[in-house]
């Protein structure tokens, strides 16, 4: 539910690079946009996890 508010509000204009989900979701948003293909919301979320588990 999370990822899908954020999802909302960045695609309704708002921004927000608060943290590395935003980013993430942010990123996969456009790229979905300008190329037809991105991460599932699965992916976003492991992507995320392996970068705050590697530390």
């Amino acid at each position: 539910e999370t990822i899908k508010r954020r999802e909302k509000a960045i695609k309704a204009g708002e921004e927000s690079n608060e943290d590395l989900l935003d980013i993430l979701v942010e990123s996969n948003i456009r790229e979905m946009e300008a190329n037809n293909m991105g991460m599932s919301i699965e992916d976003v979320i492991e992507e995320c996890k392996l970068f705050y588990f590697a530390d």
